[in-house]
């Protein structure tokens, strides 16, 4: 299958694309910054990189188009600002990728989240109803990058 990974320099992102290519895939990994070093296992006839900024829409359409599925895990992944920065970069950033599938007809997408949108790290407290926590838990983020995960 041909995979589109945006974030694929993250932290989460290249173990994505290795376990990808591992599985016998053909990735395309997307990001906004080329990868500063040299990783042998990204390298070879299954794995392409895009440097793209995904906050441009028609970047997120040209760089999904012949994808069967998308890993999309691209986003600023602590606050910038505890104002709009953060949230409004990881918002419009989901946007443009949903929507371009959308348009592609890619029916297959996954995309990460955070335990943020339940105010744990950056919130002001935390705040669990239950533990442990499950898909079902109320998200009530009380900060502007953990709204930005819900």
């Amino acid at each position: 299958m041909k995979l589109i990974v945006t974030g694929s320099n993250g932290r989460l992102g290249r173990r994505v694309v290795i376990a990808a290519l591992k599985a016998g895939h053909t990735v395309v990994g997307v990001d906004n910054r080329a990868n500063e070093s040299v990783d042998l296992a990204l390298s070879g006839p299954n794995f392409t990189f895009r440097e793209a900024d995904l906050c441009e829409y028609e970047n997120a359409v040209q760089v999904l188009q012949g994808s069967e599925a998308v890993i999309h895990l691209a986003a600023l992944p602590t606050p910038q600002d505890y104002i709009a920065i953060t949230h409004n970069t990881n918002v419009v950033i989901s946007w443009n990728v949903l929507r371009a599938a959308a348009e592609l007809g890619i029916t297959r997408v996954a995309q990460a989240s955070s335990v943020n949108v339940v105010t744990l790290v950056w919130s002001q407290g935390p705040k669990l109803h239950y533990l442990p926590l499950d898909e079902d838990h109320p998200c009530e983020p009380d900060e502007p990058y953990g709204l930005s995960k819900v």
